[in-house]
């Protein structure tokens, strides 16, 4: 298994040599997530991004999984891995906004009351929220490369998550260190966020995999 710094590497090169497929899948994205900012009212865009910004991510990841394995590829296979991961995904996605929901709404209750116990809540709600966000990085790119199902899925993620604390911590940093960056050139998101996030969640998951090469350990893991 390599260090978090040599997949940043690889993944940075990966990046490179696959510009135009980054931007293109970027773009493909940014038009399935448009309309939930752009056009619908507050409350309509989060029920739209809840039935599309997931399933639609995980259509992207699908295709950077088969280009990165060298597998047929098209573009229309963003259609093939929306319509074979959108039931478990959309599923994902609505118990996903309620874990959302669970420190946005302590925090409102906060600034509504400013006590100190309801900051103390609103502090220990965060916290579970961050644990949870951790033990889900590998959640998609295990979906789209084992085909596993939901509950296996989130379960194996939680369990790498615990078997690779510091790797999965210093992992979702940079993801949100490059989410902010690409944000705050604007243009950045609808262009380029999809493609290099999804390249760097395959290369993530790739590289630890190779800490559990020996079949009884990846057996122990699933168990």
């Amino acid at each position: 298994m390599n260090s978090l710094s040599k997949v940043l590497i690889k993944s940075g090169h990966d990046i490179y040599e696959n510009i135009v497929y980054v931007v293109i899948i970027s773009i493909i994205w940014f038009i399935f997530i448009f309309p939930g900012i752009f056009v619908l009212t507050p409350y309509a865009g989060v029920i739209y991004f809840i039935f599309t910004s997931i399933p639609a991510f995980t259509a992207i990841l699908y295709l950077t999984r088969q280009r990165i394995d060298r597998k047929s590829f098209s573009y229309k296979l963003f259609f093939t891995g929306l319509k074979k991961f959108y039931i478990r995904t959309f599923i994902y996605s609505m118990l996903f906004s309620i874990f959302v929901m669970i420190p946005v709404s302590s925090w409102w209750y906060y600034f509504q009351t400013k006590t100190m116990f309801t900051f103390i809540i609103a502090v220990i709600q965060t916290y579970l929220f961050i644990f949870i966000i951790l033990s889900q990085v590998y959640f998609l790119p295990l979906l789209v490369s084992e085909n596993k199902n939901l509950i296996s899925a989130i379960n194996m993620s939680i369990k790498l998550f615990l078997d690779n604390g510091m790797y999965t911590f210093g992992s979702l940093i940079q993801i949100i260190s490059v989410s902010i960056l690409l944000l705050v050139t604007i243009v950045g998101v609808p262009l380029l966020w999809a493609g290099m996030v999804s390249i760097f969640l395959i290369n993530l998951y790739d590289n630890l995999l190779l800490k559990y090469m020996n079949q009884e350990e990846i057996n122990n893991l699933n168990s």
